[in-house]
């Protein structure tokens, strides 16, 4: 298997899966981050694209999600990150 990877705005080591075309927006993510000494990894990390990361963030908010990283433009594109009920990680990101 690859070697775990760290990069400007997400510095824990981490691993990415990808499938799809980012620029076309037919896009999944999936990133597993190893757990730390002690720890046990219950959760998981998924990311995809959209066409409007504001649209999709104005519908979450409108259902009471969690938001943990509001829209913004990083390196990817516009961003934001979400929890799900079950402690899950969910971002979304526009290429435009």
């Amino acid at each position: 298997m690859k070697s775990s990877h760290q990069h400007e705005g997400n510095e824990a080591p981490h691993y990415d899966l990808a499938w799809g075309d980012f620029t076309s927006g037919e896009y999944v993510m999936l990133r597993i981050a190893p757990a730390g000494p002690g720890q046990r990894t219950t959760g998981a990390q998924i990311g995809t694209t959209v066409d409007d990361v504001d649209a999709v963030h104005q519908k979450a908010d409108q259902f009471g999600v969690t938001v943990l990283e509001q829209p913004h433009d990083g390196e990817w594109g516009r961003n934001a990150v979400y929890e799900d009920p079950d402690r899950n990680i969910v971002s979304v990101t526009s290429a435009n």
